[in-house]
């Protein structure tokens, strides 16, 4: 099942008689508007299994600091669509802070962070955002954790129009966050529990083909 938002048009009216009253346009005081920088609609997605081909690529970057974890195919691709949409990516992953590479000494957040960049993810200081667990969160603590992250997130203004996971964790954190079943996208063994929707095979390809298309501008002209 694929989505399209529905266009903002109460926004749009509220600007029009703010651009004719005040001269200005936007959501705050200032009547600046919501765009670029400012904008706060997002996506939020996991990375291991869901931008990487399987768990096992962090656990092998673990053991080995030199080992380059392998992405999904056209998980890039989604990501950026996002991005040049004008959504503010956040990466929400369950990593603890406190693992460190073997071999190199790397800390998680920094081999993170730049297995993002080397794979050509987008990792605009302003746009995006990296978000790392402070310490060990396993089993169901994972889905606390992240519920807890959106909702900061979110006690900052933004708004997740699209959510992507791979684990039961993400699925709850995402509606604990209430984002819509129908706006979370799961791949992998558990694609499609619990009212999300399935992505089938191993590759983002035939789901950036179908869906990117109905994906309306962010706080912008589409």
């Amino acid at each position: 099942m694929e989505i399209k938002h529905a266009r903002r048009l109460p926004q749009v009216f509220a600007c029009a008689l703010l651009l004719l009253a005040l001269g200005g346009c936007g959501d705050d005081s200032q009547g600046e508007s919501e765009t670029g920088a400012e904008c706060r609609l997002a996506i939020v997605t996991d990375i291991d299994e869901t931008l990487t081909l399987s768990n096992d690529e962090w656990e092998k970057q673990k053991a080995d600091g030199t080992y380059d974890p392998k992405a999904r195919e056209s998980a890039v691709e989604l990501v950026q669509a996002y991005a040049d949409r004008g959504y503010f990516v956040l990466y929400l992953t369950a990593r603890s802070q406190t693992w460190v590479l073997s071999g190199t000494g790397e800390t998680s957040t920094d081999a993170t962070e730049r297995w993002l960049v080397e794979h050509g993810f987008p990792m605009d200081p302003a746009r995006s955002r990296l978000v790392l667990s402070e310490k060990l969160v396993p089993g169901d603590a994972a889905r606390v954790y992240k519920a807890e992250a959106l909702a900061a997130l979110q006690g900052e203004g933004y708004t997740f129009d699209y959510a992507y996971g791979n684990a039961t964790t993400d699925i709850g954190a995402f509606a604990d966050a209430m984002i819509p079943k129908a706006a979370t996208f799961i791949i992998g063994v558990h694609a499609g529990e619990e009212g999300t929707v399935a992505i089938d095979g191993e590759s983002w390809s035939a789901h950036l083909a179908a869906h990117l298309p109905t994906v309306a501008t962010a706080c912008g002209p589409s």
